[in-house]
């Protein structure tokens, strides 16, 4: 059963697209879309104060780190921000952060990548592995992977080349509605269910695709559903029951599966795209991080 906090966002985002619709409201630029979420996130950095953040930014690689107020993992998190390869930020991602630095003890890397369309998937490929790389060196290999959506599409991908590039694979990987295929022609779940996603009614996987492509040898990344998943941790993938890429996390799991991987996939029921970054807020977006880490840290070793 959902929780009150769940079923009164459901109402409000259903508002929202309705006067929208109505008044026929021109979509915001993508630098508006920025500005907002920037401002936003900012006004809510009071929710987790004890953390303490370091903004590392240097030639090796860019990222923030957030160090917890009582250390008590041996583990630490990795975390890829979402929002379709053309917005957020490290900033943005310090909310999912700080539920393993303030809830379980552990010390979170937020990377912060290029963003299209002004860099293309090459660009924020490089910028998730070069952080990716340095978080391993610095964890000594203790590391736990986690993205969502687009940042669960770079998640994969970053795995994917480091498996490539022939460096450690990490303790788990714990993925939220992650992105596993952009088909430019089409997705058969995205056109079944895409009037009944409250959040992605305006997503097009061929226009996303075009947005990133780089034309670049890594543009095989971004059909990560198809990547040579051997060796790859522990995973555990999350989607909610009404969203249109419902079909991403199916069509990976049952690939992670064939390809040996101990891996498990949760759909929520009646909830939507990427729901456990809310956690914050929603009680089901908690209860969902919990059961990730539970798995990944259970499985560990």
């Amino acid at each position: 059963m959902l929780s009150e906090q769940a079923r009164q966002f459901i109402r409000d985002m259903k508002e929202n697209y309705r006067r929208a619709q109505e008044e026929a409201s021109p979509f915001p630029s993508l630098g508006d879309i920025r500005a907002a979420e920037e401002a936003e996130f900012r006004a809510r950095a009071f929710v987790y104060p004890t953390s303490r953040v370091e903004e590392r930014r240097s030639e090796k690689a860019n990222m923030d780190v957030m160090y917890p107020a009582a250390p008590s993992s041996p583990l630490s998190a990795f975390y890829i921000h979402g929002g379709g390869w053309t917005t957020g930020s490290a900033l943005r991602a310090r909310e999912v952060g700080a539920f393993f630095s303030e809830e379980h003890g552990m010390k979170a890397y937020l990377p912060e990548y290029r963003l299209a369309p002004e860099h293309k998937f090459d660009a924020q490929l490089a910028d998730c592995l070069a952080a990716y790389r340095a978080a391993m060196e610095e964890t000594e290999g203790n590391l736990l992977v986690f993205g969502s959506s687009a940042g669960g599409h770079l998640a994969l991908a970053t795995l994917l080349k480091a498996k490539d590039e022939g460096l450690p694979m990490p303790k788990g990987l714990g993925l939220f509605s992650p992105v596993t295929y952009l088909a430019p022609g089409g997705k058969d779940c995205y056109d079944c269910l895409h009037d009944y996603d409250i959040i992605l009614h305006l997503f097009d996987d061929t226009f996303c695709y075009e947005s990133i492509r780089s034309g670049t040898a890594d543009d095989k990344y971004i059909a990560a559903a198809d990547g040579d998943f051997r060796g790859f941790p522990p995973s555990y993938i999350v989607c909610g029951s009404e969203e249109c890429l419902l079909e991403d996390s199916v069509i990976l799991f049952k690939r992670m599966k064939k390809a040996g991987v101990k891996a498990t996939l949760a759909v929520y029921p009646e909830l939507w795209h990427s729901f456990p970054e809310c956690q914050y807020w929603l009680s089901e977006g908690k209860e969902a991080l919990g059961r990730i880490l539970a798995y990944l840290t259970k499985t560990d070793g």
